[in-house]
């Protein structure tokens, strides 16, 4: 499980980034995001929550009483600082994106699991020039 706890600027690019608040076996440690997350993760702040409108067994209920005016969907609301940024399970989420996408098994036929971005953030940084070892502290990988 992990949260974001707070944006911050980067000391070597100056960037905003976000600072990630991790809980693993090992116990709790932070991890900083690439640059292009940053943006992404805003909007999905800023974004509203989704309106519950009435249901269908709602609707046959209320047409089966005889009542003709269906209820007032609710105004639009903006989630607190409280509010989970995926409120559904994840792992679902995560499945339904890859299966729309066509992407929930590799070249080899394995399925793809949220772990096995580890692989390709790792990846991406040490292409674009980063250190080994700060990208093995930042994904809290030991180094012996």
């Amino acid at each position: 499980m992990s949260t974001v706890t707070s944006n911050l600027i980067d000391d070597e690019t100056g960037q905003k980034i976000l600072l990630i608040e991790v809980r693993g076996k090992r116990g709790v440690g932070f991890c900083k995001s690439m640059l292009n997350a940053v943006r992404p993760y805003e909007r999905l702040l800023n974004r509203p929550k989704p309106a519950q409108g009435e249901s269908r067994r709602a609707a046959q209920r209320r047409r089966w009483v005889g009542i003709d005016a269906a209820p007032e969907t609710p105004g639009v609301e903006l989630p607190k600082s409280t509010d989970k940024v995926f409120p559904g399970n994840h792992v679902k989420l995560f499945n339904g994106v890859l299966a729309r996408a066509e992407l929930k098994l590799d070249r080899d036929g394995k399925a793809r699991t949220a772990y096995s971005l580890r692989h390709t953030y790792i990846c991406l940084r040490l292409m674009e020039g980063a250190d080994v070892y700060a990208v093995a502290r930042n994904r809290r990988t030991a180094w012996r």
